[in-house]
């Protein structure tokens, strides 16, 4: 799926970028991202925010959440 995503503006013309981090302090995972041709320059360019920035805060979010109240998933509303 990396792949995919890292090539999918070279073979589709399409941009995506994912932000992947922890779900609860004491995990494991190393948070991170992926992105297809350098497209998370949006983050820099037209938000003026770094992408390492939003990382941390995604994580924050994350972390601090709380998973009792599943209202908080508009994703699954």
């Amino acid at each position: 799926m990396l792949w995919h995503l890292q090539n999918l503006a070279e073979h589709v013309g399409s941009y995506g970028f994912a932000f992947i981090t922890r779900g609860h302090i004491h995990d494991s995972s190393i948070p991170g991202w992926v992105e297809s041709e350098d497209s998370t320059k949006f983050f820099r360019k037209a938000l003026d925010l770094d992408p390492l920035d939003v990382a941390t805060k995604f994580e924050q979010w994350a972390c601090a959440r709380d998973r009792s109240n599943f209202d908080d998933c508009s994703v699954l509303s």
